[in-house]
């Protein structure tokens, strides 16, 4: 993939997280193990859903696939998961929870890339705090160089540039 069209998504992923907002607590938490939103082809992803939903049973679901059949499932009475054994790049989208009884969690976007680099960036942001961004080098642990800057100028159009 160029390294534009790389950025390009990078940047989707970066103004998702600007946006974040405060889940209820009656309402289902979804979040991906790692704690990432970008993986590599071939990685593991694992889902966790917590929250009440009684014994109606919980199911992931993926926006364009539907209900995640080919996951190992376990589930105890507050938290289901869901294992990923392998990512593909097909596999990226939305996905969220849902229980029996119509409750839904807040979606994510998970990207998944045959490419070298991805972002590693914190899932949820709260307004005001300090966010750290890192470049992930596919083949070497290394930290990369990695420029970010953002101008909020106007702050209903923020301008985010960055170059890995």
């Amino acid at each position: 993939m160029e390294v534009g069209g790389l950025c390009i998504k990078l940047l989707v992923h970066v103004l998702f997280l600007l946006y974040a907002h405060v889940q209820d607590v009656e309402s289902l938490i979804l979040h991906p193990e790692p704690n990432r939103l970008q993986f590599f082809e071939y990685e593991s992803l694992t889902f966790h859903c917590e929250g009440s939903y009684g014994a109606t049973g919980l199911k992931f679901v993926h926006q364009s696939k539907g209900e995640l059949q080919t996951c190992k499932t376990t589930e105890t009475s507050t938290r289901s998961s869901c294992m990923i054994t392998n990512v593909y790049p097909d596999d990226s989208g939305q996905y969220w929870c849902e229980s029996g009884d119509g409750k839904r969690s807040d979606s994510i976007y998970i990207t998944v890339s045959a490419g070298p680099v991805i972002l590693e960036s914190p899932i949820s942001v709260v307004e005001g705090e300090a966010v750290t961004l890192h470049c992930r080098n596919k083949t070497t642990s290394s930290n990369l160089s990695a420029f970010f800057f953002f101008s909020s100028f106007n702050p209903s159009k923020p301008k985010i540039l960055f170059h890995c």
